[in-house]
C-alpha cells in the first residue's frame, strides 16, 4: 500500500510541474497575434560587373570587402529585405559620398509601385506603402573616382516595436566597402 501512495505522489508531483510549467509558457506569450522581429538585409544573389565576373566578399576583421572594381564598372547589387511579421516602413540605401560613385535603380516605374511619393531616388531614401513585409530590389552602382574607403549600406527599418529588447531593434544595416582602382590601361 506503501508503494501505491508514492507513486501516486509522484504522479500528482509530476502533474504539478507541468501544470507550472503551462502556465510559465502562456503567460510568457503574447497572444494578442503581434510579434516583433528585427528586420533583415542579405544580399540575394552575389554581385557582378555587367558582362564580366561575379565578385567576391570578404571579411578584414572591420567589415565586409567586395573584390575591387575599376573606374567606370557597373556593378549589379541585388538585396532581399525581410521584416518577418512586421512591415516594412523604410528602406535606406546610402552610397558614403555621391562624388566617387553613381546608383541607378532598375524598374522605377515598378519601384514606385510599392513606395510612397515622398520618397527620395537620389538620397536613396524611400518610404514603404504598407503592409510589405519583404522586397527585393535591384540596382546598379557605378564608381566614378578611385577609392579605398567607398561604402554603399543597404538598411529595412520596420514597424516593430520593442520593449527590454536587449539589442534588438527595428533596422538593420547591411554595409559594404566597395574599393576602386583607375580604369585598367592595356598597353
Amino acid at each position: 500500500m506503501k508503494d501505491l501512495c508514492n507513486f501516486f505522489y509522484a504522479k500528482r508531483i509530476n502533474f504539478s510541474l507541468i501544470l507550472v510549467s503551462m502556465a510559465i509558457f502562456f503567460t510568457a506569450c503574447d497572444l494578442d497575434g503581434s510579434a516583433n522581429y528585427t528586420p533583415t538585409v542579405i544580399m540575394a544573389k552575389k554581385a557582378y560587373v555587367s558582362g564580366g565576373d561575379t565578385l567576391d566578399i570578404s571579411y578584414n576583421g572591420s567589415g565586409l570587402i567586395l573584390d575591387t572594381t575599376y573606374v567606370g564598372d557597373t556593378i549589379n547589387f541585388s538585396f532581399f529585405l525581410e521584416a518577418y511579421s512586421n512591415n516594412l516602413t523604410v528602406m535606406r540605401i546610402e552610397q558614403s559620398a555621391d562624388s566617387v560613385s553613381r546608383i541607378y535603380w532598375h524598374q522605377k516605374s515598378d519601384l514606385d509601385k510599392y513606395i510612397t511619393s515622398q520618397s527620395y531616388y537620389k538620397k536613396g531614401l524611400f518610404y514603404m506603402n504598407g503592409g510589405i513585409t519583404n522586397f527585393y530590389i535591384l540596382f546598379k552602382y557605378i564608381p566614378t573616382k578611385a577609392t579605398k574607403t567607398a561604402k554603399l549600406s543597404v538598411t529595412a527599418v520596420s514597424d516593430a516595436k520593442f520593449t527590454d529588447s536587449f539589442g534588438a531593434g527595428n533596422s538593420f544595416t547591411y554595409s559594404i566597402i566597395v574599393p576602386v582602382k583607375d580604369t585598367v590601361s592595356v598597353d
